[in-house]
């Protein structure tokens, strides 16, 4: 069947006239995810994450699982070789055991000795933060993990409230900020090499886009 966009996919949660049966069956209602509702993230995803859709091996870590919705939906967009980690703090979290292509870690991603030993040897090409929604969390989260992130891969953080980019940029990092309707931010963070679609502007929903040179 045709590759979806996450806009797609997050919308056959909810009406079979959008997309094929084959997709509803991979995301279900009971594995929700808030980021094409309460906020619109799926259409920036889309474009930022383009380049990286058919990349072999793809390793995506998001920090958040919840319910387990996002996880499934990235599965669904990457590549079927692609590998999906969480990370939660909550242990009642789903694990997803039987499918090899998803893995779920129970530890605190702002305990960098925990991250540390738990991701010693891994990299990932695109990390989403989607955890505890507060600043300092989110900074200190980011500096125990951009040792795992490949040269040409992308960080973002969602739910940006008091949001200092200059907390990355002196790290080197290029750095956009996308509003969204719910008044937070989504926060892209491009390392020099970084092979993803380039965000400009403040608001969601004209936002343009330039690709990487």
């Amino acid at each position: 069947f045709k590759q979806k966009t996450a806009y797609e996919i997050k919308e056959c949660a909810w009406s079979s006239d959008v997309c094929s049966s084959d997709l509803v069956g991979f995301f279900r209602p009971d594995f929700p995810t808030d980021k094409g509702d309460w906020h619109d993230y799926l259409r920036a995803y889309d474009a930022l994450l383009a380049p990286y859709r058919d990349r072999a091996g793809l390793r995506v870590l998001e920090i958040g699982v919840k319910k387990g919705g996002s996880l499934v939906m990235w599965q669904e967009y990457f590549r079927a070789d692609a590998i999906i980690y969480g990370i939660d703090i909550n242990p009642d979290v789903p694990t997803f055991r039987r499918d090899a292509g998803l893995k779920v870690l129970v530890m605190d991603s702002t305990d960098a000795v925990v991250v540390e030993a738990a991701l010693r040897g891994l990299r990932f090409d695109v990390i989403i933060d989607d955890g505890l929604h507060h600043r300092q969390a989110q900074l200190q989260t980011f500096l125990n993990l951009r040792q795992f992130l490949t040269d040409t891969g992308v960080y973002a953080i969602e739910d940006g409230f008091d949001v200092d980019t200059s907390d990355y940029s002196r790290l080197g990092y290029e750095t956009t900020m996308v509003a969204d309707p719910s008044g937070q931010h989504l926060l892209v963070l491009y390392p020099p090499g970084s092979i993803a679609t380039r965000l400009t502007g403040e608001k969601q929903a004209s936002f343009a886009l330039s690709a990487h040179p």
